[in-house]
C-alpha cells in the first residue's frame, strides 16, 4: 500500500476533516479517507488498499478480482450483479448471516456490520468493504458511503 505524502493532503471542502489519499501499490486503485483512518492492521490478505480507525473499531478493504480468473464456466460473460450475488455467498457461507448488501457478524457475541458496494471494470470487478461495530454503525454508516464515492480505478 501506498500513501500519499503529507504534502498531498487535502481538506474535503464539504467538511473540516482533512483527507487523505491510499493507493495501490501498483496506484490504480485508490480512496480518499480522514487522516485519522491508518494502514498497518492485516485482515484479508487479498486487499489491495486496506486501512483502519481504531477509536471506532471501523476497517476498509479494497479487493479485485480478475473477470478472467472467477469460477465460472464463461467468466468473461459474468455482469456486476453476478459478481455481487457471488460474492455475498461467499460471505454468507462464512458469516451464516443475512446479506442486503450490509452484512450482519456475531462473533463471541461481537455484532460486526459490514457495507459492501461493487464495480466493475473491463476486465475486472472492485469490492469496497467496510466493517465496523453494530454500535457505531448507524452513526458511521453516512460516512462509509461518502468514502465510497471517492474511490477511483485507473484502467489501462
Amino acid at each position: 500500500m501506498k500513501i500519499l505524502s503529507d504534502s498531498q493532503v487535502k481538506s474535503d471542502l464539504r467538511s473540516t476533516t482533512i483527507f487523505k489519499t491510499f493507493k495501490s501499490e501498483d496506484a490504480q486503485q485508490q480512496i480518499r479517507l480522514p487522516y485519522v483512518w491508518k494502514t498497518g492492521l492485516i485482515l484479508n490478505p487479498d486487499a489491495l488498499i486496506q486501512a483502519w480507525y481504531e477509536k471506532n473499531d471501523a476497517y476498509m478493504a479494497i479487493i479485485k478480482d480478475w473477470k478472467s480468473e472467477l469460477p465460472y464456466e464463461k467468466s468473461s460473460m459474468i455482469t456486476l450483479k453476478d459478481y455481487a450475488e457471488f460474492s455475498a455467498q461467499l460471505v454468507l457461507k462464512r458469516a451464516g448471516k443475512g446479506l442486503q448488501y450490509e452484512v450482519w457478524v456475531e462473533n463471541d457475541k461481537v455484532k460486526i456490520m459490514y457495507l459492501i458496494t461493487f464495480f466493475e471494470h473491463t476486465d475486472s470487478f472492485s469490492q469496497i468493504i467496510f466493517c465496523t461495530r453494530a454500535d457505531y454503525y448507524d452513526s458511521q454508516k453516512s460516512e462509509f458511503q461518502r468514502y465510497f464515492k471517492t474511490y477511483r480505478e485507473i484502467e489501462i
